[in-house]
C-alpha cells in the first residue's frame, strides 16, 4: 500500500490520477470510457457490499471526474515524469544534486526528452485544453 497521497475525497481525484499517471497512452485514447465503466462497476459493487446508502450513479461519477480534471493535470505533469523515468536517469537523483540548478536543468531536459513521455504529455495537455480545463486557472 502507498499512503503518501492519502486523503478523503472524491473518486474523481483517484480516477483522474489513475487515467493520467498509470494507463498506457493507447488505452487512454481507445478505451478511456471502458476503463471508467469498469472502475464504476467495481466502485458500485464495493459500496453495495458495504451497505452504503445513496450510491452515486455513473453520471455522478463522470461529473466528479470532469470537475476534478486538475488532479489529472497534476498526475500528468508532475507525477508521470517521475514514475516513467528510466533507471539510468534516476541513479544520480538526490536532494544534494537536485538543488544544483545546472544539474536539475540538465536532468529535466533528459527526462522530458523521452519520446513516450512527450507523447503522453502532448495527448493529455491537448485533451485538457480542448475541454477548457487549462482556462480554469
Amino acid at each position: 500500500m502507498d499512503f503518501q497521497l492519502n486523503f478523503y475525497g472524491s473518486p474523481g481525484c483517484d480516477l483522474n490520477f489513475l487515467l493520467n499517471a498509470s494507463v498506457r497512452l493507447n488505452l487512454r485514447k481507445e478505451r478511456r470510457d471502458d476503463l471508467i465503466n469498469v472502475y464504476y462497476k467495481t466502485f458500485k459493487e464495493t459500496l453495495e457490499f458495504l451497505h452504503y446508502e445513496n450510491i452515486p450513479t455513473l453520471e455522478d461519477l463522470k461529473y466528479e471526474l470532469r470537475s476534478r480534471e486538475l488532479y489529472g493535470l497534476f498526475a500528468l505533469c508532475c507525477f508521470l515524469p517521475i514514475v516513467t523515468m528510466p533507471k539510468e536517469l534516476s541513479e544520480d537523483n538526490s536532494i544534494e544534486n537536485l538543488v544544483n540548478e545546472e544539474f536539475a536543468r540538465l536532468k529535466y531536459k533528459k527526462v522530458f526528452a523521452q519520446k513516450r513521455l512527450q507523447a503522453q504529455l502532448k495527448y493529455g495537455l491537448k485533451r485538457l485544453e480542448d475541454m477548457g480545463v487549462l482556462n480554469e486557472f
